[in-house]
C-alpha cells in the first residue's frame, strides 16, 4: 500500500551563529559554520572567532545575526516528500547485481556475494555473508543507484533457512551512510546529531522476519551504505531500500 511521508530534519540539531573573518570580503561577518545549515533546527548566538577559518566545508556568511526562518529562506533550504513510498528494487531486481557491492564476501564465493542480499532471497546462500577472515571488524554493503533517489528507510532480514544456517546468522545492529559521489560520506544521524545505530534482526525472530527502520529525514542520495555494527554468529543479511524515485520539493 502506498504511503505518504514528509520529514523536515534528521534530528534536533542546534546550531550557533557567531562572527568570524570572511575571506571573500576581508571583514568580520556573521557566520554559520556547519556543513549543511539546512539541517539546523535551532540557531543560538555564538562567539567571535578571530582566527581565519580553515574549515573542511564552505561557511555560510550573513550581515546580520538572522533567526532560523530567515536563514532557511536565504539559503533556499527545502525538504522533500515521498508521496508514494515504495521498495526501490532490491527484491524485484530493478537494482541490478552490479549496483550492489560489499567490503567482502565469504571466501570470494559468488553464492555468498552482495547480490544475495536481496530481500526474501531463498537460494543458497540466502544472504550476503562477509568474509570474517579478511574483513572481521568493519564490513559494509552498499547500493549505487543509476541517479539520485530519495530514501526513507530500510527493511532487513536475517540469512534464510537454507540448510547451512544452524546458528541463525543475522545482523542485529547497523549504521547507515550516504553519498552523492561515492567519495564523501555522511551518516544518518539521531537526536544527538551523532551517527544513529538502527536495530536489525533479533535472535528471537524467524529467519524471514522483516524489520523496518525509517530515517528521520528523506535522503537525497545516489549511494547508500549499510555498516553492520553487531551480528550473531556471522555478518549475514538481506535487505530492501525504501523511498521513491520521484519527489515533491517543499520550500521551508
Amino acid at each position: 500500500m502506498a504511503m505518504g511521508f514528509m520529514f523536515w530534519t534528521a534530528a534536533a540539531c542546534p546550531c550557533f551563529i557567531g562572527q568570524e573573518w570572511d575571506p571573500a570580503t576581508n571583514r568580520l561577518r556573521w557566520a554559520l559554520p556547519f556543513k549543511d545549515p539546512c539541517q539546523c533546527t535551532t540557531v543560538e548566538l555564538g562567539g567571535v572567532n578571530v582566527i581565519r577559518p580553515q574549515g573542511p566545508f564552505r561557511t555560510s556568511y550573513f550581515d546580520a545575526p538572522l533567526q532560523l526562518p530567515e536563514i532557511r529562506m536565504r539559503l533556499n533550504c527545502s525538504v522533500y516528500v515521498c508521496s508514494d513510498e515504495e521498495p526501490l528494487g532490491m527484491q524485484d531486481g530493478r537494482i541490478k547485481d552490479e549496483q550492489i557491492t560489499a567490503s567482502s564476501y565469504y571466501q570470494n564465493r559468488l553464492n555468498y556475494g552482495p547480490a544475495k542480499a536481496r530481500l526474501n532471497t531463498k537460494a543458497y546462500a540466502s544472504a550476503w555473508c562477509n568474509d570474517e577472515k579478511t574483513d572481521p571488524d568493519h564490513p559494509w554493503i552498499q547500493v549505487k543507484f543509476d541517479s539520485e533517489v530519495y530514501v526513507t528507510g530500510l527493511v532487513t532480514q536475517a540469512r534464510g533457512d537454507d540448510g547451512h544456517n544452524n546458528c541463525q546468522q543475522r545482523v542485529t545492529h547497523y549504521r547507515v551512510t550516504h553519498s552523492c559521489d561515492g567519495q564523501s560520506w555522511d551518516h544518518v544521524t539521531g537526536a544527538d546529531c551523532m551517527p544513529e545505530e538502527f536495530t536489525g534482526n533479533n535472535v528471537d525472530q524467524s529467519y524471514d522476519h522483516h524489520v523496518t527502520a525509517r530515517f528521520g529525514t528523506v535522503l537525497r542520495t545516489r549511494f547508500l551504505r549499510i555498516l553492520p555494527t553487531n551480528w550473531k554468529c556471522h555478518c549475514s543479511m538481506r535487505f530492501e531500500v525504501l523511498g521513491c524515485y520521484e519527489n515533491k520539493p517543499l520550500t521551508a
